[in-house]
């Protein structure tokens, strides 16, 4: 024959593009027919449990007549009973997991019992299901519109897993069961209230209950206290890693940090100045004093006299007298052996003061005295020179050398604090004269080298320890090798246990180590 599909419970619908008036759905509200709705529909939990929940007061319906009520149970075929019992039950975790579950347990209990019925068929009576007439369908069609109301009132839907209600008798559909109206609940007043869940009598506009709703201890969602729980034991484990991870291996870990301190060579040549008008060595113009040493030498030399005066020249009555070439030629012969001697008594004036001479030395010519004076008769003849002066002009190396030392140190301090010149690692060469400039000083290269070596005060020692306390050792490595004054290459961290450096500063002790090495000094050339 035909199938003939048919769509009914339009308690929610509204046509398409207009509005439903009164508005069907509000925040905060549920809409459904009480009848059927799930118990935790109440609470807000919306889950297919709903579903198989309703499908199972539709199939008691269809079973018994009638809606569930704990006061008048309908005793069923064992097979159905668990099937009704598995939609309905109060407790969403004992009800059929899926719709599929549901038809596979109707399916079988609709195979046992067809299979049961042809051998009771004489004695058993199906049970009478009352349909109401085209009358009662059509007054509720025409009569009973739908209504909208707030669930001010609900009692207790039974639950009851045994069969121990179970009055004899069928009772068939009333009015009322076609007329349950599609309600609207308010959540927020009921969540406000212990949680109750309605009864299965049908509530219409003229059909509110007059005694007291019964109130029940509300259910908890037991979802959300496994969720609680959960999250609460994570968050202790969470706790518990991080102090033993992280805080107590540094209340009981000490530590020891060696590292050494920067040594680096600078060099430079210095250029100076020598005045003769500077009595001391003066750093802030770079000029040391210009000195001047004196010697005078006397002297006397003979020699044949080579000049002739005739009667008749030139050879009647001839007489040797001196030449003036005669004086000339020893004079200069002594002069020479004067400005040697005066010379030599310089060098060994300047040497004696570990000076280095400053240009030439510059001669003063004294007079010469000859006997017997030119023209005088004689064989031979006496040169004199008296006081035959030696000037020379020098520096003293000390004066530059100290000048170097001095401006070496001030390249020293450019470098900034704590850099100390190390005496016993510097050279300094020996002043070279370049010359003079034009307003007669004397210009002077000399060339300084040592190394530097940076000294740890008690304070930078004291900040690395508070800083590094509780880090973990490659940080607090990193760290160290950054700061100033030290050598990156000498770091070493050494605790007793762990990766985390002591939590307290004083476990942390801190050792400077010398240099192993130190730079080669060299001096730069002096071009």
């Amino acid at each position: 024959g035909e199938i003939y599909v048919r769509l009914i419970d339009f308690g929610i619908a509204s046509i398409q593009g207009m509005a439903a008036s009164p508005p069907l759905t509000t925040a905060g509200t549920e809409m459904g027919t009480a009848a059927y709705m799930a118990p935790e529909r109440l609470s807000g939990t919306s889950a297919p449990s709903n579903d198989i929940y309703a499908l199972g007061v539709i199939l008691y319906q269809l079973l018994a007549g009638q809606f569930p009520s704990a006061d008048q149970r309908v005793s069923l075929p064992q097979p159905l009973e668990y099937v009704v019992d598995n939609c309905i039950a109060a407790d969403p975790a004992d009800r059929f997991a899926t719709a599929e579950d549901v038809l596979n347990a109707f399916e079988y209990a609709y195979q046992y019992l067809n299979a049961s019925s042809t051998q009771k068929a004489s004695s058993a009576t199906p049970p009478f299901i009352p349909v109401p007439g085209d009358d009662l369908i059509s007054n509720y069609a025409g009569h009973n519109k739908q209504q909208v109301k707030t669930l001010h009132r609900s009692d207790v839907f039974p639950r009851s897993s045994s069969p121990s209600f179970r009055p004899p008798g069928l009772d068939a559909f009333d009015q009322n069961d076609y007329g349950s109206p599609t309600v609207n609940f308010d959540l927020a007043n009921i969540q406000e209230k212990p949680h109750v869940t309605a009864t299965h009598t049908p509530v219409t506009a003229n059909n509110v209950p007059s005694n007291p709703p019964r109130s029940s201890r509300p259910r908890r969602n037991p979802t959300l206290a496994i969720v609680t729980l959960l999250v609460v034991f994570l968050l202790f484990a969470t706790a518990v890693l991080f102090f033993f991870a992280e805080v107590q291996p540094t209340l009981d870990v000490s530590g020891n940090v060696n590292f050494g301190p920067q040594v680096q060579l600078i060099k430079q040549v210095f250029h100076i100045k020598g005045s003769v008008s500077q009595q001391n060595v003066d750093v802030n113009s770079a000029t040391i004093p210009v000195k001047t040493l004196n010697s005078s030498k006397d002297g006397s030399l003979s020699g044949q006299t080579t000049g002739q005066r005739c009667i008749l020249p030139p050879l009647f009555d001839c007489q040797q007298v001196v030449a003036q070439s005669d004086v000339d030629g020893l004079s200069t012969q002594l002069r020479q052996s004067l400005d040697d001697k005066i010379s030599s008594d310089l060098r060994a004036q300047i040497h004696s003061q570990n000076g280095t001479r400053v240009g030439t030395i510059q001669f003063v010519d004294a007079p010469v005295d000859a006997n017997p004076q030119v023209g005088v008769d004689g064989t031979s003849v006496t040169v004199s020179i008296t006081g035959q002066q030696g000037q020379a002009a020098y520096i003293v190396s000390q004066d530059a050398r100290q000048l170097a030392r001095s401006l070496l140190q001030q390249q020293v301090e450019k470098m900034g604090a704590n850099y100390i010149l190390l005496n016993s690692m510097m050279q300094v060469g020996q002043p070279v004269i370049k010359g003079a400039d034009n307003n007669g000083n004397v210009l002077i290269d000399i060339a300084a080298a040592g190394d530097v070596q940076y000294q740890f005060p008690s304070s930078q020692l004291q900040d690395i320890q508070n800083a590094v306390k509780s880090m973990k050792e490659k940080d607090a490595l990193a760290f160290i090798k950054r700061q100033r004054g030290i050598d990156p290459t000498t770091v070493t961290i050494h605790l007793s246990s762990g990766y985390i450096m002591p939590g307290d500063p004083q476990k942390i002790k801190i050792v400077t180590i010398n240099p192993a090495s130190y730079p080669a000094v060299f001096l730069p050339q002096v071009s």
